[in-house]
């Protein structure tokens, strides 16, 4: 029964959705995943669009669980002062007109400039604490001599509740108050603070609906299984009872000779 029940703990386990989480790195080549934006170099940079072409290196982004990623621009992230050759700025400044986006599909990306540690993914870092401001500034990779001040992303997955709306735990875009990136990032409707679709959405951290009908259905094939054991005993019984009866009739003939 041991091995019914290690059956049993690992579907439930198949029923239960990983929570994706983001990770973001800095490649010297082609992204195989989203193409975020380049840098000129690994320190004390220049920066630039996705869509140029004059620098190498790539802040390419991907989630844990393949959630789609998109730069399309509802919340900057990052403010460039042209599309290439670009000295940045935090996107609470306005100085310049050129924007960098990471968006997802299924829940929400949501960043932060902060001189701690990334939760998820750090995407580089700008030189705010050199220049005393937050804009005019350069930028450097994660790793090899950053700055201070790191660019954090994470990604959070929507929920589907109960009724079967959409809503979303996280908040979106950077250095902005939360109920004000929550109300820039809503597609929908922001009820009492919380932003409400009219689609639901595929992705759901627990599939506890799985979750039952998997269990219910090892349920049965438990109560199966041991059946069939319990049959396959009483079979063997049986035919170890036939293959005694000639041994104890040629016991008898002998017993009869003599």
């Amino acid at each position: 029964m041991a091995r019914y029940f290690i059956l049993v703990v690992l579907m439930v386990i198949a029923a239960i959705k990983v929570q994706a989480v983001l990770n973001c790195t800095i490649v010297n080549s082609t992204c195989s995943y989203t193409d975020v934006f380049h840098i000129s170099n690994l320190t004390n940079a220049h920066a630039e669009q996705a869509n140029e072409s004059d620098y190498d290196y790539v802040v390419c982004c991907r989630t844990t669980e393949g959630v789609n990623l998109s730069t399309n621009c509802d919340t900057p992230i990052l403010n460039l002062s042209s599309s290439t050759n670009a000295h940045v700025e935090l996107p609470t400044q306005s100085n310049y007109p050129f924007s960098v986006c990471l968006n997802a599909t299924n829940g929400t990306i949501s960043c932060d400039y902060i001189t701690g540690t990334c939760t998820q993914a750090c995407l580089g870092t700008v030189s705010t604490t050199i220049s005393g401001g937050n804009t005019n500034l350069h930028i450097a990779d994660c790793t090899t001599d950053s700055y201070a001040t790191k660019l954090c992303c994470n990604y959070t997955q929507a929920v589907v509740t109960p009724t079967g709306v959409t809503t979303s735990s996280a908040s979106a875009g950077t250095g902005l108050i939360r109920s004000e990136r929550e109300a820039r990032l809503c597609n929908g409707t922001m009820i009492n603070g919380t932003c409400v679709q009219e689609r639901e959405t595929k992705e759901v951290k627990i599939n506890y609906y799985g979750i039952l009908l998997l269990v219910g259905l090892a349920g049965l094939l438990l109560l199966f299984l041991d059946r069939v054991s319990h049959g396959v005993d009483v079979i063997l019984q049986y035919g170890k009872k036939l293959k005694d009866i000639p041994s104890k009739k040629l016991k008898k003939d002998d017993e009869l000779e003599k």
